[in-house]
């Protein structure tokens, strides 16, 4: 057992107005199986680089210890895999390998397959197993799940479960739940460490923020009756001075003898005056402290349009191909207005293929399907490589509202320079935003989802979440978070490849 202990860590990205952290202090064991936590942009990312000594910071970190962070730099894909795992760990034995790979679910011939031929699952279940074999260094993970189906990711989860320490960066809440025990979570000017899975963390954390939300309409009130005292106090500070020198001898001339004492009075009531106004300013600041923590997001909206047909869909007996192959399974499905309807399955087994199907590709297929006509269809790709060009003329190409389109991406955390800058700059939790607000701007039918929630952050997928179990919209979407899943999803579909049916 070995803490690591962490005093008065401060540290800010040259050229960057605010701090990423600023006089944090917290401790962790690495025995801890450890979930770090935190919106997008919060510095998850920057905290494992610090502790890997990649960046300068001010402040006391003691008791460092050697650290392996997945994902590791891969070098030459065409080699074969059990050559890359071996680079990585290089003292583990074959069979030690294929001993863990078993544990993870991956049939050992992968092994002996160019690494670059491997589906993302394989490959983020091998490089996992080379660094825990590699026995050097204190885990460091990040983001292990984007390529993972939802077995895939119960596999690795209790794989993790196993193993001595870490420190895990996922948003996937029923992933974290099954393989961790503490929670670091960075908050706007606070880091707090706790003990238990996410789900204790998260009764807890909703428990105070909703006291928070209560409290913070009580400072609010508070700020508003100061400055209105503050006022007051201005008010009659000038009134004070006005009757010092406002003071007219043609007027008033007999008179002249009191203007040294109303003079000396004018600049005591001033005094006073600005005394009551800067305990004011010291008593709102004190209050504006006290929001500083709070994650609370703006809620968001989407409406949808209604159809003139209540069945908008009716699929019997379809199948798709590649080709000649047989994608999956015959499946029979309806989709009417309000279902919200999960394609599920592992990885390659066509839950992509088929929402591109239904929106109209040309894909050769088997089987009745009957769609009502001119539906209106919103689209969100898992895939966010293509996007370019300014959020001005993305809202032009998608022809949304760009004012109301930026509404909405400032409620998912975009800031004006966020606002301002190419897509291509922005980060792989940005660029999903991005996709996401221009499909919440669109008055569709149905709204296609495709793996909506890679790179989002545990806050966010919340939000979207309540906004479309509040909803009376109609989608169909494909998403490996389990807890998404069973919150959102009126009914879920199954999808089974061909040879696994066999």
């Amino acid at each position: 057992m070995t803490m690591i202990d962490i005093r008065g860590l401060k540290f800010g990205y040259e050229g960057s107005i605010d701090r990423v952290f600023d006089d944090v202090s917290f401790r962790i064991d690495t025995d801890w199986h450890l979930g770090l936590i935190g919106r997008n942009g919060r510095g998850k990312t920057t905290l494992l680089r610090i502790l890997r000594g990649e960046l300068s910071y001010e402040g006391n970190i003691s008791g460092l210890v050697p650290f392996t962070s997945f994902p590791q730099e891969i070098g030459n894909n065409d080699e074969l895999a059990l050559d890359v795992v071996q680079k990585h760990c290089s003292m583990a034995q074959e069979w030690e390998i294929m001993k863990e790979l078993n544990l993870m679910d991956v049939d050992a011939s992968v092994l002996y397959r160019p690494f670059m031929s491997l589906s993302g699952g394989e490959k983020t279940k091998l490089m996992l197993v080379a660094l825990f074999l590699d026995k050097v260094g204190f885990p460091l993970i990040d983001e292990p799940t984007n390529h993972l189906d939802m077995k895939g990711r119960e596999s690795v989860a209790k794989y993790l479960k196993r193993q001595r320490g870490f420190i895990l960066v996922s948003h996937d809440r029923s992933f974290l739940d099954a393989c961790i025990d503490h929670v670091v979570a960075i908050n706007k000017s606070t880091i707090d460490v706790e003990a238990g899975d996410f789900s204790s963390w998260w009764e807890n954390y909703q428990r105070i923020e909703q006291s928070q939300i209560a409290a913070n309409e009580q400072i609010k009130k508070d700020i508003s009756r100061l400055k209105v005292s503050e006022e007051k106090a201005k008010q009659w500070s000038d009134n004070a001075e006005s009757k010092k020198i406002g003071f007219d001898p043609r007027v008033t001339e007999k008179s002249i003898g009191r203007r040294p004492s109303q003079a000396a009075k004018a600049a005591k009531m001033m005094s006073h005056a600005k005394n009551i106004e800067r305990r004011f300013d010291r008593k709102i600041e004190d209050k504006k402290g006290l929001l500083q923590n709070s994650e609370r997001i703006d809620s968001l909206l989407i409406e949808g349009a209604a159809h003139h047909a209540q069945r908008l869909v009716d699929m019997k007996d379809v199948t798709l191909f590649y080709e000649d192959s047989q994608v999956f399974e015959p499946i029979s499905f309806e989709i009417n207005q309000g279902d919200r309807i999960a394609i599920t399955g592992v990885n390659g087994c066509g839950k992509s293929t088929l929402l591109k199907f239904l929106m109209g590709v040309p894909i050769r297929s088997t089987g009745e399907v009957v769609m009502a006509s001119r539906i209106v269809y919103s689209y969100v790709s898992q895939d966010t490589s293509t996007l370019s060009g300014s959020i001005r003329e993305y809202s032009q190409e998608r022809h949304i509202d760009e004012p109301r389109y930026k509404a909405i991406l400032r409620k998912m955390g975009f800031t004006q320079e966020n606002l301002s800058m190419r897509i291509e700059q922005l980060s792989e939790g940005q660029k999903k935003c991005v996709l996401l607000g221009a499909s919440l701007c669109e008055n569709a039918n149905i709204y296609v989802w495709d793996e909506p929630l890679n790179y989002i952050d545990i806050f966010m997928r919340d939000s979207i979440e309540k906004l479309l179990v509040s909803s009376d919209i109609t989608m169909i979407f494909v998403e490996h978070d389990k807890s998404f899943v069973e919150s959102v999803a009126t009914k879920e579909i199954e999808l089974r490849r061909v040879f696994d049916a066999i």
